[in-house]
């Protein structure tokens, strides 16, 4: 392994929750991808997700700065 490899690894468990959550992460691409066909990994899904991303983002900074202002409470309650 590369000295800048072995680095990253080293970081990664010296942050155990961010370690958890790459592994997560990986193994979740891994596993759609394997039920889909490799369909999850395609240009076009990924260009997809790439085009929705800006709206979700909007709505997450529309929701913010609605929370942090105390406009109103947007939580879910039972």
């Amino acid at each position: 392994m590369s000295k800048k490899t072995s680095r990253f690894i080293q970081g990664l468990r010296s942050n155990s929750k961010e370690f958890t959550l790459f592994a997560v992460l990986v193994v979740t691409v891994i596993v759609l991808s394997l039920l889909t066909g490799g369909k999850f990994t395609s240009s076009a899904n990924i260009q997809s997700m790439a085009a929705q991303l800006p709206e979700f983002g909007f709505f997450a900074l529309g929701m913010m700065i609605v929370i942090l202002t105390g406009g109103i409470n947007l939580s879910v309650v039972n």
